[in-house]
């Protein structure tokens, strides 16, 4: 049953990032999110006849265990902190410009 695919595909990818999130990691843990990756794998496909599941995003969740192996837990593994620099060093910066040639004054500002 097709319905029911998609929602093993959403249910592994949930337990997935419950597991991987955990400021703690064992070998079980990473062993457990390995499988339920693999199995995610194996259910996503279902999607592809809606939208491609092909991103990068997807792609790089395979490597996130290696990741945690090799470097440790993902603690503050996302974009929000440079995200909300990013709008104090671009977007704050661009709205006191002349908006005529604002990179230079944009640089000025965040030097100053």
């Amino acid at each position: 049953m097709k319905g029911t695919a998609g929602v093993a595909a959403i249910h592994c990818f949930l337990e997935w990032f419950v597991l991987i999130s955990l400021p703690v990691q064992s070998d079980k843990t990473l062993r457990s999110a390995s499988k339920l990756l693999d199995e995610f794998d194996q259910h996503k496909k279902v999607f592809e006849k809606v939208c491609s599941t092909s991103i990068p995003k997807i792609h790089l969740l395979q490597h996130y265990t290696h990741s945690i192996w090799q470097f440790g837990t993902l603690d503050n593994f996302d974009t929000k902190y440079t995200k909300h620099q990013h709008i104090i060093d671009a977007k704050q910066a661009y709205l006191r410009t002349n908006k005529q040639n604002p990179i230079p004054q944009m640089v000025h500002h965040v030097e100053c």
